[in-house]
């Protein structure tokens, strides 16, 4: 994910450069080149907030199918819908720039996705493994609240289990507790 990133951006710049350069040399704009890398610069940061500002939202970039060119597209969600939306791309006037948005927003997504797979990463010792199944049978045979200080010798299999949602926690009376779901171990 991380190379994606590193290569999707260049990418996006040279996309946008290459965009903004066409339109000015058309207009028969001097010095092209200079005004093109500066808007080139600035569609990166715009890329860079619109991309951040979705993510808080939590907007999803990679489905498609609420979109309206996703929804006229032939063949559905699914099999072949790259090249339905392709063929729907060429022939719809707004088509190419749909397909255009979308790959300039491959780079923010691939940071973003490289970004939670390294906020996600618990690192793990051959005992993490161990620790995590005794703090589970313990709380398995509890079946209460029981405060997380107890477990502070086997915080990494803790961190593990609650990273796999096999755990409960709460904060109760300033104290973190943990437990097992009902019904499960």
């Amino acid at each position: 994910m991380v190379a994606g990133s590193v290569i999707l951006w260049p990418l996006s710049y040279w996309i946008f450069y290459f965009l903004f350069h066409f339109f000015l040399v058309l207009l028969g704009v001097g010095n092209s080149g200079t005004i093109s890398c500066c808007l080139a610069w600035g569609g990166i940061i715009l890329l860079v907030v619109e991309g951040y500002r979705y993510y808080r939202a939590g907007v999803d970039f990679h489905d498609s199918s609420r979109s309206e060119y996703a929804q006229n597209a032939t063949g559905g969600i699914g099999s072949g819908q790259t090249a339905s939306l392709a063929m729907f791309g060429v022939s719809n006037p707004m088509g190419l720039a749909f397909i255009v948005s979308q790959m300039l927003f491959c780079a923010p997504t691939m940071t973003i996705s490289a970004v939670r797979a390294f906020k996600s990463y618990i690192r793990t010792t051959p005992d993490s493994f161990e620790q995590a199944a005794g703090v589970y049978s313990n709380l398995a045979r509890h079946r209460k609240w029981i405060p997380a200080s107890e477990y502070r010798q086997n915080m990494a299999g803790v961190m593990l289990l609650d990273r796999l949602k096999m755990i409960w926690k709460e904060s109760k009376e300033g104290t973190m507790q943990l437990r097992i779901p009902p019904g499960e171990g």
